[in-house]
């Protein structure tokens, strides 16, 4: 919530919509054990005019069901385990930017999340990301500010 303020402040979400609210489980307890059938919801908007209908769990859990399908690092007892956090952040790293400039998303058809942000006017390819490690790309990507 911090980082959201920062933005806020900075400008870095000028112009862009932002809802953001939190949902509280309580759930009741009967013969010391938790009764998942009555659940008490407590729903509450931090940022923005959000009804608090549009406040759910199942965004989140989607992304990370989406990360750690395609981050095996995430998942301990696998080949893939980073034992370095430097190892593991990096892997990440590369995840976001082909998630978010290289695989299509079906709610966007053929267009990026990048694309739909008017961050890069194209489809980017795998071999565009490792022209970026390598320092070889220009990019010429608009910041969320502009």
């Amino acid at each position: 919530f911090d980082t959201i303020q920062r933005w806020i402040k900075s400008g870095v979400l000028k112009d862009r919509i932002l809802n953001y609210g939190i949902l509280k489980k309580d759930y009741v307890m009967k013969d010391g054990k938790r009764n998942t059938n009555n659940l008490i919801l407590e729903k509450t908007v931090l940022i923005g005019d959000g009804d608090t209908d549009d406040i759910s769990t199942s965004y989140v859990e989607r992304v990370n069901g989406t990360v750690r399908n395609h981050v095996s690092r995430f998942s301990r007892k696998k080949l893939h385990f980073s034992k370095k956090f430097e190892s593991h952040e990096d892997h990440f790293s590369l995840f976001i930017m082909y998630y978010n400039f290289v695989r299509p998303h079906m709610t966007f058809g053929e267009k990026t999340p990048a694309m739909i942000a008017g961050l890069t006017d194209r489809r980017w390819e795998i071999g565009d990301l490792i022209d970026l490690a390598e320092g070889k790309l220009r990019t010429g990507l608009r910041t969320v500010a502009e």
